[in-house]
């Protein structure tokens, strides 16, 4: 059990680990989508 957690730990450090350009972006674009989406729904919910 220990064995899976720390691989899964040390697959998610190897995922986060090189901070490429393009893996900010698309985290970045992310961001924006969400916050647009929050703008376009406060409208609607506070009606």
């Amino acid at each position: 059990m220990q064995k899976s957690a720390s691989e899964v730990r040390w697959q998610q450090i190897q995922f986060f680990e090189p901070p490429t350009p393009s893996s900010i972006l698309i985290y970045i674009h992310l961001i924006m989508i969400s916050l647009s989406c929050r703008q376009n729904w406060r409208p609607r919910k506070e009606k």
